[in-house]
């Protein structure tokens, strides 16, 4: 029997009972599944250390949201100074000490979860390997 015939055949007797630890397979056999997907992962990976395997998409199911929200991804953006209305000028006729005379500032902003899903997404869908 093929390794991802075997996977398969091991995947859907562990899924028939999700809520009982190890579903219908014995310790052996989830020994022998975890063996399996490593041996199937390693393989789709390939030799490369370019290649990392990584979810098709971001999700609170796979934790990527967690993640990405304790790491708050930001970007600068340009905002009109406060202290100068954006004219670039002090209080005593000099440049404005905020913005040092430019009138704008650069403030870091988080950058929506949306954003963050989309670039993920093209990334994958021009950069994932397909199986040979």
């Amino acid at each position: 029997m093929t390794d991802q015939k075997r996977l398969t055949e091991l995947t859907s007797e562990f899924e028939a009972t999700p809520c009982e630890p190890g579903g219908n397979l014995s310790f052996t056999e989830m020994a022998e599944l975890c063996q399996l997907q490593y041996v199937i992962i390693t393989e789709l990976q390939g030799d490369s250390p370019d290649y990392v395997l990584m979810p098709r998409s971001l999700t609170s199911e796979n934790g990527a949201k967690e993640l990405l929200t304790v790491a708050v991804i930001k970007d600068a953006v340009a905002v009109t100074c406060d202290a100068c209305g954006g004219d670039g000028k002090g209080l005593y006729g000099g440049d404005c000490s905020d913005c040092n005379g430019d009138g704008d500032v650069w403030k870091d902003v988080p950058v929506p979860w949306a954003t963050c899903k989309d670039i993920y997404a093209m990334a994958v869908k021009h950069l994932s390997k397909e199986k040979s």
